[in-house]
């Protein structure tokens, strides 16, 4: 390698690696070192990967804007909230718009270099960055061009991806018949190439669209048939998804104690998988129903203690074992989680239980306002109910 060409790929190694270290400023800098180097020794490809490094950095800029990074925090508390979101939403678009004008000359080089690989993978990131900015029509165009190269590359997994793009440009332009028409698309790809693995993963999103939609009679449709190929295959993590959209499935279909039994099954399926993550979100889940459905039993109660006259007579004590066994379903999918290694899943059940536990506390007992006498004897007492 001659001098320009080694410190060119050294400066694209470092940039790349201060992209994993969440570095986006370095790695411009580095990534637009790297691109001169190689712009001395005429190397297309190699020029089109550095500016590749810039649009990932420009990229990393605007998914960090949320965290916080990259924002003068004394600005933003000048605003309303709208006014920040607005800000943070403006400051999101610089930065995707920077990343999409390196991405223009980076095509042509890859073009240039005859690199299809290259100029496949582009698209999709180009897809990407105009979903990003509402976009959608450029999106699906970008997406449909990185599909057809992928095809033409034998890429399977390829054109999978760029057909996931596509289907969330559809999704997003809430035209939900285009959306499951490319997802039909992605089954038919490894139907045809007698691939079971991806001919699965292709109806399941078929079957998310379906309840995306809110067609819950083709999700339970689907559900069958898909569990039936899950077990086939021995896939347990899949038809756990399966029977988690089934969940859902019954959910929208308002049917508690179905979607109940459905969350136990699915705990059974995950357990029997070894998907701790998969069982503590069964268990979540399940957990969750069983609570909103005590609450609201409760909530029923009271309204129908006070319609009543808050006599004593008429006060249903809360089912506290049924509370405690769906509280106890929440802890276990906090250690689940735990010991899955998997934090999101934990806050989110830890928050649950707590929110819970606040909640339970306004179960006291009403108090006696007034005694109710007739004949000298008291027959009966009035109670109100103070959280």
């Amino acid at each position: 390698l001659g001098s320009a060409a080694g410190e060119g790929l050294a400066a694209l190694a470092v940039a790349r690696l201060q992209l994993t270290r969440a570095r986006p400023d370095m790695a411009l800098r580095l990534g637009a070192e790297a691109f001169g180097k190689f712009r001395e020794t005429g190397n297309k490809k190699a020029e089109a990967c550095a500016l590749c490094a810039l649009v990932d950095a420009h990229m990393l800029k605007a998914s960090l804007v949320d965290t916080g990074k990259y924002v003068r925090q004394s600005h933003l508390l000048k605003l309303t909230p709208t006014e920040r979101e607005e800000e943070l939403r403006r400051m999101r678009s610089k930065h995707l718009d920077d990343a999409l004008q390196e991405t223009e000359q980076a095509l042509e080089l890859f073009r240039q270099a005859r690199d299809k690989r290259g100029r496949a993978d582009l698209l999709c990131t180009v897809a990407d960055i105009h979903l990003g900015l509402g976009s959608l029509d450029d999106a699906k165009e970008a997406a449909t061009s990185a599909r057809d190269a992928f095809h033409d590359l034998g890429d399977r997994e390829g054109e999978r991806t760029a057909l996931l793009t596509e289907m969330e440009a559809h999704i997003a332009d809430k035209d939900g018949l285009e959306a499951l028409d490319v997802a039909k698309e992605i089954v038919k790809v490894f139907k045809k190439a007698k691939d079971r693995a991806g001919e699965l993963d292709g109806m399941l999103t078929v079957m998310k669209v379906h309840q995306m939609m809110g067609q819950t009679g083709d999700v339970m449709r689907l559900a069958g048939e898909l569990r039936a190929m899950c077990r086939e295959e021995r896939n347990a993590k899949m038809e756990g998804q399966v029977v988690d959209a089934l969940m859902q499935a019954h959910i929208q279909n308002g049917s508690v104690d179905d979607a109940i039994a459905t969350a136990q099954e699915a705990m059974e399926v995950y357990r029997r998988g070894n998907d701790k993550s998969g069982e503590a979100m069964a268990l979540h889940a399940c957990g969750c129903l069983q609570l909103d459905r005590f609450f609201k039993d409760f909530e029923e109660s009271m309204e129908d203690f006070r319609r009543r006259g808050c006599l004593q007579q008429y006060y249903k004590e809360p089912d506290m074992a049924t509370y405690d066994a769906a509280l106890g379903l929440i802890k276990t999918a906090v250690r689940l989680f735990k010991d899955a290694s998997d934090r999101p899943g934990q806050s989110m059940a830890e928050e649950t239980a707590r929110i819970t536990e606040q909640r339970a506390a306004m179960l006291n007992d009403p108090d006696v306002t007034k005694q109710v006498f007739k004949d000298g004897r008291v027959v009966d007492v009035i109670r109100t109910w103070n959280p």
